[in-house]
């Protein structure tokens, strides 16, 4: 098979480049749109969360666009050789991998009908943290390595995990506190699109928003 098992090499640069800053104002502007287009109904908790996904994206989206990312055929050359690895080998290359392939990984998770969790102590704090059973994530990483060798055949525009992800965030926190279907959920995830440098148009985004919708919202 083709392809560079690139988590043989030690932490990947695109798991490990430090988040972009964005540009301050259009955090503000972000931040005051998605008060008024939610009628100050919004958390502070919720708006926090969508700044920090608004952040990842416009990290992986500049990165996506100044240096050269791993090809398909890498993540596909990576997830077959993950599924021959033993539970402690299995985490360390779900650590090491780039970045799209640890995206590919997340968005077969969403797809998942049921996940089991397990607790594990976080080496940073005091806090314990919910991860994927391996059994869970195998699966995962079988769905993922399917859907890498279609989208090898598909032609058109292809949605990238990061913007996938931020479409997400968006719907979750608007559902939480407005109507699903109003003329102004479109407007919100612009304005989370805009911040993230990530402009689109109208038929562009509410197709990304239809495809985000088919995974599962956490």
């Amino acid at each position: 098979m083709a392809g560079t098992v690139l988590y043989k090499k030690g932490p990947h640069w695109t798991r490990y480049s430090g988040i972009t800053n964005g540009p301050d104002n259009g955090y503000r502007k972000f931040i005051r749109a998605a008060h008024h287009l939610t009628k100050y109904q919004i958390s502070e908790s919720n708006l926090m969360q969508l700044v920090r996904a608004i952040a990842w994206a416009r990290h992986h989206h500049l990165l996506a666009t100044t240096r050269t990312l791993p090809k398909p055929v890498d993540s596909e050359r990576q997830l077959a050789s993950m599924l021959k690895l033993d539970d402690a080998r299995l985490e360390k290359a779900l650590e090491d991998c780039d970045a799209a392939t640890r995206a590919a990984i997340a968005e077969a998770e969403n797809a998942l009908p049921d996940i089991k969790w397990m607790t594990t102590d976080s080496e940073i704090d005091t806090l314990t943290i919910q991860t994927p059973a391996f059994e869970n994530v195998r699966d995962a990483i079988h769905l993922a390595l399917s859907n890498t060798k279609k989208q090898k055949n598909q032609r058109g525009r292809k949605a990238k995990p990061y913007q996938l992800d931020l479409s997400r965030a968006c719907l979750k926190v608007w559902q939480e506190h407005c109507e699903p279907k109003t003329a102004k959920r479109l407007d919100f995830c612009r304005e989370a699109f805009d911040a993230a440098g990530m402009p689109l148009g109208d038929k562009s985004l509410e197709a990304l928003l239809s495809e985000a919708k088919r995974g599962r919202i956490k």
